[in-house]
């Protein structure tokens, strides 16, 4: 390419999910600026799970990143190969709802399907497989078998977005079985949330 982009911000460290024109390194030599606004809140342990958030190429080499406090800059700091000098500290708009909780405006779809049923909120991770740190191929069943049983408590399954297609992928169920999966759910008062 002879044009050279002004900025490029990613939202997601992780060069395999993107196609290799891309990846870092290629977007790299032709943007001025390249920053990283992490898409999801930065929580975890480990030595693995520290080189997946603070290791990749874009944490290691954009210009800015957007961090949402202090403790995810120390936390740069401390696990990421180039410390934390390109960490900008400007909040995020996930943790800005709970800054006044009391004023967040709940759905009111979400309202109506929780109706007087006590809430309980389960994100399931897509991570089946390799790595496996997900709590869906372990606790599924039994989740959802219980939330069939007590129609007083409202389940609120709220998947990782690749969930459903990592489930695909490895062959563990069809597209179809997706659909059926999600309606018979649906069909037994589990509020499926992929908002």
């Amino acid at each position: 390419e002879d044009t050279q982009s002004s900025a490029v911000i990613y939202t997601s460290p992780y060069d395999n999910t993107r196609p290799e024109q891309y990846h870092f390194s290629n977007v790299r030599r032709f943007a001025k600026i390249v920053a990283y606004a992490p898409y999801a809140l930065e929580v975890c342990g480990g030595k693995n799970l520290n080189t997946l958030h603070y290791g990749q190429p874009v944490a290691t080499g954009s210009d800015a990143i957007f961090a949402r406090s202090e403790s995810v800059r120390d936390s740069f700091e401390e696990h990421c190969p180039t410390g934390s000098s390109h960490v900008f500290i400007t909040g995020h708009p996930r943790m800005d709802n709970f800054i006044n909780l009391g004023d967040f405006d709940v759905d009111p779809s979400l309202t109506d399907q929780v109706g007087n049923r006590k809430a309980i909120l389960w994100n399931a991770q897509q991570s089946i497989d390799g790595d496996v740190w997900s709590t869906f191929d372990y606790f599924a069943e039994y989740i959802f078998e219980r939330f069939f049983e007590d129609q007083e408590i409202a389940l609120i399954f709220r998947p990782h977005p690749l969930l459903w297609q990592k489930l695909v992928n490895l062959e563990i169920l069809k597209q179809d079985d997706i659909e059926k999966l999600k309606q018979e759910l649906t069909d037994h008062g589990v509020i499926i949330d992929e908002r």
